[in-house]
């Protein structure tokens, strides 16, 4: 019996998955207050089982249980996730989890993981319209940046879902689908999400007053999920005696001789953040208000212009605001 259950894994949270797969008895409780238990073991539950979670500290007053088998049920049932085969929702639900922030995951400021679910839920058809790679299979450690390449679409119409709904009053009479679809079809797939994000953030700009509450990049997002992939990997080895991991390199992060650093985003998309920073801390500096062709942050900043030229403010006020051509 040891040995089948024997692991050099030293994560507790995927390591009892193994312990519950050797286990005798039918009916399987676990005790563990951490969500990130119940949601590594959601692919891993079996029909014939029952398992059972207390979510709930054992000197909590309230005691809170889950069964992940009426769960699951319950899931593929439900009619928001009609357009999802019953099959794959385990993993989609698994997946949401993971890339919207867990342990080794960073979260989204501002959206909480319960906004997440809820958009999901609500844009369900229009999100899981090409579902592959860990959404739906097992994904190698051999190929994993390429499954992580061809499966990020979803996740990328996840976060700019989450800040249309955030922002729903900027976007009269539209929706996530309609915004697109006024995107020429026939533009490769990977620049209609970018155009996508883009019209999203031009009309969101107005109402945010600082960095942390624009919607990031698709390089930002594509590392973001790429990390995701990675862990997810991880998770579905939760039943092996031992795991083979992709390298980290490659995936979202950066490996030194003595640390390890996340990949945020592109050296030029940072340093374009730190200028739109700086101007807006400072101001752009132009005595003539940005009205002449002249203007040197007009030049610099071809998406910046004064908030004097839009709100005809005098002359010795020079503070500067984005502000969408």
């Amino acid at each position: 019996m040891w040995s089948v259950i024997e692991s050099r894994v030293d994560e507790s949270d995927t390591r009892l998955w193994l312990h519950m797969k050797h286990s005798a008895g039918r009916r399987k409780f676990i005790l563990s207050p951490d969500t990130d238990v119940y949601h590594i073991g959601l692919p891993l539950v079996s029909a014939g089982d029952s398992v059972i979670i207390q979510l709930s500290k054992p000197s909590d007053k309230d005691l809170k249980l889950i069964n992940l088998n009426i769960l699951i049920d319950l899931l593929k049932r439900d009619p928001d996730l009609v357009h999802i085969h019953d099959s794959h929702i385990p993993r989609v639900l698994q997946t949401l989890f993971v890339c919207t922030g867990c342990d080794y995951i960073s979260f989204f400021s501002g959206i909480g993981k319960a906004f997440f679910y809820k958009v999901f839920f609500q844009y369900a058809k229009f999100i899981a319209a090409d579902l592959s790679g860990p959404f739906v299979e097992v994904i190698s450690h051999t190929n994993l940046l390429e499954q992580a390449k061809a499966s990020q679409f979803p996740f990328i119409r996840l976060v700019g879902c989450a800040y249309f709904k955030k922002h729903a009053n900027a976007f009269l009479g539209e929706t996530p689908s309609s915004l697109m679809n006024s995107i020429e079809p026939s533009t490769a797939i990977e620049e209609r999400h970018k155009k996508w994000l883009d019209l999203i953030r031009q009309t969101i700009w107005d109402r945010i007053s600082t960095e942390n509450e624009s919607i990031p990049s698709f390089d930002a997002l594509h590392y973001h999920w790429l990390r995701s992939c990675w862990v997810l990997h991880m998770w579905q080895q939760a039943e092996c005696n031992e795991m083979m991991l992709a390298s980290l390199n490659g995936n979202g992060w950066i490996v030194g001789h003595q640390s390890i650093e996340i990949l945020w985003d592109t050296a030029e998309n940072i340093q374009s953040v730190r200028q739109n920073v700086k101007l807006l801390m400072n101001g752009c500096g132009c005595k003539s208000g940005c009205r002449t062709g002249r203007c040197g942050c007009k030049k610099k900043f071809q998406t910046l212009w004064c908030w004097m030229s839009l709100y005809q403010l005098p002359k010795h006020t020079r503070y500067c605001t984005p502000r969408r051509r």
